[in-house]
Order: C-alpha cells, then structure tokens, then sequence
C-alpha cells in the first residue's frame, strides 16, 4: 500500500509547485536578456545548463541521487541570478508578465499643485 502512495504524493506534490515554478522560470527568461543586469548574472543558468548536460557529476550515483545533483545546480543557478540581480529591475521584470517590448513604458508621474491664480494687467 505505501509502495504507490509515495509517487503519487510526489505527483500531487510536482502539481501545486508547477505554476510558481513556471512563473519564476519566466521571470529568469526576462532577467538573463534584461541588459541591466550585470553579464556574470545573465550567465549562471547558461553554465548550470551546461553543467546538467555534461557528464560530470557532483554527487556520484545513478538515478535519484544523479537527478538530485543536476537539479540543485539549476535551483542554485537560477536563485543566485534572483539574488543578486539589482532589485529594482527584479520588480519591474516581476511586473511585466504582458508586456512585449523589451522595457515596460514608464508611467507618468502625476503631481497635482494645489494653488491660486490671479490674472496681472
């Protein structure tokens, strides 16, 4: 009985975690072609992706334990860039789940002046 209960905990588990994971895999799209944030940043999942398709393993092992290694690496990659990526522009790529242009448009600020006139001859 605890044989099929496991995996499918895990699955109903992976379920509830799939949307936060989408959306956080997003927002590591928008900040890697973001030019703000710094080349170094852009980079770490570009080198944690090479690090899952290469051989080499952390952790020796088959199965799990290899998938587990690989896995950590890309979490890894992908929080440092969230980070230490300047957090202004880790709000705004928050932000801009609709928007198709490489920048969102900038909001005009609005400042009412309170006041009175008087008209001079």
């Amino acid at each position: 009985m605890l044989r099929w209960a496991i995996p499918l905990l895990l699955g109903f588990l992976l379920l509830l975690l799939l949307p936060a994971a989408l959306k956080r895999l997003a927002l590591v799209w928008r900040l890697v072609r973001d030019p703000r944030v710094p080349f170094l940043l852009r980079i770490l999942p570009a080198l944690a992706l090479i690090y899952v398709l290469s051989p080499l393993d952390l952790l020796r092992g088959r199965g799990m334990l290899a998938w587990a290694d690989d896995l950590l690496v890309l979490l890894l990659a992908c929080w440092l860039l969230l980070w230490l990526a300047p957090k202004a522009v880790v709000r705004e790529r928050r932000g801009s789940h609709g928007q198709t242009s490489e920048h969102p448009p900038e909001q005009p600020t609005r400042k009412v002046v309170e006041g009175h006139s008087r008209r001079l001859d």
